[in-house]
């Protein structure tokens, strides 16, 4: 690698006629050389890297590939205490293949920004410490840096590495930003996983429909997470049937024996809890601590409504995911079987297929379908793999509703989320964004052509999505 110091002439204003010049040192770092420069140089960083970058395509279960090391070394720097600040492309076709390293950034603590998906963010730049510029045609992707002939240079020079700022600064007006973690997406309240493992216990309640002992059992876990202290909790008999969405009459107190019904249910036939009662019937509950580690549930699960919203199926596959994503390294995305989820978890598979749907038309759980391989049978691709989108409160989903709908018009979002609901992705803001962004190019009636093609495809197949169908359009303008 030859490395060379020349002079950079630069224009100054647009209105100024002045021309200045900046000296660096150049190290030409094109194809092979590119990963080993530039894992070595975000290694060293002291104080920040900022990066923009079309494609950074990682896959959880492939730790050893360059791309991946790349995304590592970003959340090490983070680690050590480096300002890492990074933009992707969230264009139609490109956006769902970056999600993963977005969500393994994201989860570390890094500024990760998405490009609004109706601008194309092709860039593949990289500052750090105000002082080395990357810059090039190479992505992180293992074709990008272990296969293609790319061009990439690597050059010094604080000057010229503090003009790229500006180049950060308009990605930063043309991104989505991040807003600060709500509290009570924060705070956690801890369950047993034998909870979710033990056959005689949520497996049990799942399969004779006790929806009653399932939310009361969670309730006094929330309950005895924000007390503070532990042991018995006494229990309001009025709002405990109200929460179970009981009848509760001034006249009668059938509810109060409804309540300890439920409550005896959870220590006689699921061995959960125990309880007292005094002279006056009322009644204390102790939860039985049982081991074997813990999950952790938002407490936005309680504050969102999501324990009113979703049935027993979806509940129970909400928190085998959350189970799930807790063991998973990294913790981005998880996949099993989902037969080995149904004998883990004493269910059926079909609890899993239709949980797992709901969860996802909910916009709650993002799948990643594994591809299909030539030559084989397509029920013997890999597993799904899973990942938890961004919980929202109803006022959020309300408003982001709203800033698209001020970006195009009611009337064009309404058309749009009908459009995606015929990929029961009509609550994906994302996916109705980007079907927008087609129908501009390509205008509603071939979009719809499109999204009716891709409609046809199984359920499960990994090509029955908006990007497939921006693919398709593409080849149907060029003639293809």
């Amino acid at each position: 690698m030859k490395r060379i110091v020349f002079a950079l002439l630069l224009a100054g204003a647009l209105l100024v006629p002045s021309v200045y010049s900046i000296t660096v040192e150049v190290e030409d770092i094109s194809n092979r050389n590119y990963f080993p420069a530039v894992l070595a140089e975000m290694n060293s960083a002291k104080t920040k890297i900022t990066v923009a970058m079309y494609a950074m395509y990682i896959r959880y279960d492939e730790p050893d590939h360059p791309a991946y090391k790349l995304v590592e070394a970003l959340i090490a720097a983070k680690a050590r205490g480096v300002d890492v600040e990074v933009y992707l492309d969230n264009s139609p076709s490109n956006g769902k293949s970056n999600r993963e390293a977005f969500d393994m950034l994201m989860n570390a603590g890094c500024r990760v920004f998405w490009i609004k998906p109706y601008i194309k963010l092709h860039a593949k730049l990289i500052v750090i410490d105000d002082a080395v510029v990357i810059e090039g045609s190479t992505n992180w992707t293992d074709k990008g840096i272990e296969e293609n002939f790319e061009s990439a240079t690597l050059a010094r020079g604080g000057e010229w590495a503090r003009s790229r700022n500006g180049f950060f600064q308009a990605l930063a007006a043309s991104s989505d930003g991040v807003k600060a973690i709500a509290p009570e997406l924060i705070k956690k309240v801890r369950v047993s996983n034998l909870f979710l493992t033990d056959e005689h216990m949520a497996a049990r309640m799942f399969k004779v429909n006790d929806d009653d002992a399932f939310d009361l059992y969670l309730w006094l876990c929330r309950c005895e997470a924000s007390s503070s202290e532990t042991g018995w909790q006494a229990i309001d008999y009025k709002q405990t049937a109200d929460y179970l969405r009981m009848r509760v009459e001034s006249k009668h107190s059938k509810y109060r024996f409804d309540v300890r019904t439920v409550v005896k249910r959870l220590q006689d036939k699921y061995q959960l809890v125990d309880y007292v009662l005094d002279k006056e019937n009322n009644i204390k509950v102790k939860i039985r601590h049982l081991g074997g580690g813990y999950f952790n549930v938002p407490l936005a699960y309680w504050a969102y409504g999501l324990d009113g919203e979703f049935n027993l199926r979806e509940k129970f596959t909400y928190f085998v995911a959350i189970a799930e994503s807790e063991i998973a390294r990294p913790k981005s995305y998880w996949f099993k079987g989902q037969e080995g989820l149904a004998r883990k978890y004493h269910v059926n598979r079909q609890a899993f297929i239709h949980g797992f749907g709901a969860l996802e038309k909910a916009d709650i759980l993002g799948v990643r379908r594994s591809e299909i391989v030539p030559g084989k049978a397509y029920d013997d691709r890999k597993a799904n793999q899973y990942y938890f989108k961004p919980l929202l409160s109803a006022q959020e989903k309300a408003q982001q509703w709203q800033e698209l709908e001020s970006r195009f018009d009611r009337e064009s979002v309404a058309q749009g989320r009908a459009l995606a609901g015929r990929l029961d992705k009509e609550n994906d803001l994302r996916e109705v964004e980007c079907l927008l962004g087609l129908a501009k190019e390509y205008g509603w009636t071939e979009t719809t052509k499109a999204i009716n093609t891709v409609r046809r495809l199984c359920p499960n197949n990994p090509r029955r999505d908006t990007a497939y169908a921006a693919g398709i359009l593409e080849n149907w303008a060029e003639g293809e």
